[in-house]
Protein backbone atom coordinates (compact mmCIF):
# COMPACT_ATOMS: atom_id res chain seq x y z
CA UNK A 1 0.00 0.00 0.00
CA UNK A 2 1.21 3.49 -0.86
CA UNK A 3 -0.11 6.54 0.91
CA UNK A 4 1.18 9.85 -0.39
CA UNK A 5 1.27 12.75 2.02
CA UNK A 6 1.33 16.19 0.44
CA UNK A 7 2.14 19.31 2.38
CA UNK A 8 2.15 22.77 0.74
CA UNK A 9 5.44 23.50 2.45
CA UNK A 10 6.85 21.09 -0.16
CA UNK A 11 4.94 23.02 -2.86
CA UNK A 12 3.37 20.86 -5.51
CA UNK A 13 3.60 22.67 -8.84
CA UNK A 14 1.58 20.23 -10.93
CA UNK A 15 -1.80 19.68 -9.30
CA UNK A 16 -2.69 16.96 -11.79
CA UNK A 17 0.11 14.95 -10.21
CA UNK A 18 -1.80 15.01 -6.94
CA UNK A 19 -4.87 13.55 -8.58
CA UNK A 20 -3.41 11.15 -11.12
CA UNK A 21 -0.52 9.49 -9.29
CA UNK A 22 -2.11 8.68 -5.95
CA UNK A 23 -5.48 7.33 -4.97
CA UNK A 24 -5.13 7.36 -1.20
CA UNK A 25 -4.60 10.85 0.11
CA UNK A 26 -3.51 12.48 3.28
CA UNK A 27 -3.34 16.13 2.28
CA UNK A 28 -2.82 19.41 4.05
CA UNK A 29 -5.53 22.05 4.16
CA UNK A 30 -3.11 24.57 2.64
CA UNK A 31 -3.16 25.95 -0.86
CA UNK A 32 -5.43 24.41 -3.46
CA UNK A 33 -5.12 20.85 -2.16
CA UNK A 34 -8.65 20.65 -0.67
CA UNK A 35 -10.10 21.85 -3.96
CA UNK A 36 -8.20 19.16 -5.82
CA UNK A 37 -8.64 16.28 -3.39
CA UNK A 38 -12.30 16.97 -2.68
CA UNK A 39 -13.89 14.23 -0.61
CA UNK A 40 -11.26 11.71 -1.73
CA UNK A 41 -8.79 12.81 0.93
CA UNK A 42 -8.23 13.23 4.64
CA UNK A 43 -6.88 16.68 5.55
CA UNK A 44 -4.51 17.96 8.21
CA UNK A 45 -3.43 21.42 9.36
CA UNK A 46 0.00 21.99 7.77
CA UNK A 47 1.23 23.71 10.93
CA UNK A 48 0.02 21.06 13.35
CA UNK A 49 2.14 17.91 13.61
CA UNK A 50 -0.46 16.21 15.79
CA UNK A 51 -3.13 16.80 13.16
CA UNK A 52 -0.86 15.28 10.51
CA UNK A 53 -0.06 12.26 12.66
CA UNK A 54 -3.73 11.70 13.51
CA UNK A 55 -4.74 11.77 9.84
CA UNK A 56 -2.00 9.33 8.86
CA UNK A 57 -2.85 6.97 11.71
CA UNK A 58 -6.54 7.21 10.86
CA UNK A 59 -5.99 6.18 7.23
CA UNK A 60 -3.47 3.46 8.10
CA UNK A 61 -5.64 1.89 10.78
CA UNK A 62 -9.02 1.98 9.03
CA UNK A 63 -9.23 -0.35 6.03
CA UNK A 64 -12.84 0.63 5.33
CA UNK A 65 -11.85 4.29 5.15
CA UNK A 66 -8.93 3.46 2.84
CA UNK A 67 -11.24 1.53 0.52
CA UNK A 68 -13.75 4.40 0.52
CA UNK A 69 -11.03 6.97 -0.23
CA UNK A 70 -9.63 4.77 -2.98
CA UNK A 71 -13.03 4.48 -4.66
CA UNK A 72 -13.60 8.23 -4.37
CA UNK A 73 -10.10 8.79 -5.75
CA UNK A 74 -10.90 6.75 -8.87
CA UNK A 75 -14.00 8.90 -9.40
CA UNK A 76 -12.21 12.15 -8.60
CA UNK A 77 -9.41 11.62 -11.10
CA UNK A 78 -11.97 11.38 -13.90
CA UNK A 79 -13.01 14.97 -13.18
CA UNK A 80 -9.64 16.26 -14.37
CA UNK A 81 -8.35 16.34 -17.94
CA UNK A 82 -6.14 18.55 -20.07
CA UNK A 83 -9.03 19.02 -22.54
CA UNK A 84 -11.34 20.24 -19.79
CA UNK A 85 -8.60 22.56 -18.49
CA UNK A 86 -8.05 23.99 -21.98
CA UNK A 87 -11.80 24.52 -22.50
CA UNK A 88 -12.20 26.28 -19.16
CA UNK A 89 -9.17 28.47 -19.84
CA UNK A 90 -10.54 29.41 -23.28
CA UNK A 91 -13.90 30.27 -21.66
CA UNK A 92 -12.16 32.65 -19.26
CA UNK A 93 -10.28 34.29 -22.12
CA UNK A 94 -13.53 34.72 -24.07
CA UNK A 95 -15.19 36.38 -21.09
CA UNK A 96 -12.25 38.73 -20.65
CA UNK A 97 -12.36 39.88 -24.28
CA UNK A 98 -16.16 40.02 -24.32
CA UNK A 99 -16.99 37.10 -26.62
CA UNK A 100 -19.85 34.72 -25.97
Amino acid sequence: MVIRIINPREMVTNNRYVVSKTLLFVLSTGGSLPEIGGDAAVYFDPYDEVSMRNCIEDVLSDETKRDRLKEKGYKRVKEFSWIKTAQQTADVYRKVVGEK
